[in-house]
């Protein structure tokens, strides 16, 4: 039993004595660990059916520690420069798709990041009619005002020139109707 306690209060002794070496080190050290990022809120992918679009993204992030947040925005792998914040306004001219994805970063200790899921933002082209819609649509103009029809130049003559007469049979054709109808209440 001796030998025992003995034994025990050797390994007692040696394990005080690693740990009074250890635990400075340890102390030395007050700074709280920097913490990882959490993303709260993921960005949502959409799609938009246009000639062109700009797309809003934005994540939502806190670090439990307090420290401050970077924000790096990334476009079919490649970084987007000046997007650091989290929103980003991302445009898309051509029709197609891009994949979307935020690291978060603690700006303290960049190496503590954490990577949002990617997302797919979509630009969808838009048909002739949806074309023809669009720019009936774009006709402005109230009683007494001057009527403006911006015309949208199409990729192809032909179809801007059925395009020109399709808006002038809207506008024209009305307008030329008009006496007639004048005249048609004076004989009533």
């Amino acid at each position: 039993m001796k030998q025992y306690l003995r034994t025990l209060l050797t390994c007692a002794l040696i394990l005080a004595m690693t740990l009074s070496f250890a635990l400075p080190a340890f102390a030395e050290d007050n700074e709280p660990n920097p913490a990882v990022p959490v993303i709260t809120v993921q960005p949502q992918g959409s799609s938009q059916k246009d000639s062109r679009a700009t797309f809003s993204l934005s994540v939502g992030a806190h670090i439990p520690n307090g420290d401050a947040i970077g924000y790096a925005w990334y476009r079919d792998g490649a970084l987007i420069p000046e997007n650091e914040t989290s929103a980003a306004a991302i445009r898309l001219t051509t029709p197609g798709t891009a994949s979307i994805y935020v690291v978060v970063y603690n700006l303290e200790h960049p190496e503590r990041s954490v990577t949002s899921e990617t997302v797919q933002i979509e630009l969808r082209a838009l048909s002739f009619w949806d074309k023809v819609r669009t720019t009936l649509s774009d006709i402005s103009g109230a009683a007494g005002e001057v009527l403006q029809i911006p015309l949208k130049i199409l990729a192809f003559p032909f179809v801007a020139l059925i395009e020109l007469l399709m808006l002038a049979a809207i506008v024209v054709l009305p307008l030329m109707a008009a006496p007639f109808l004048w005249i048609s209440k004076l004989f009533k």
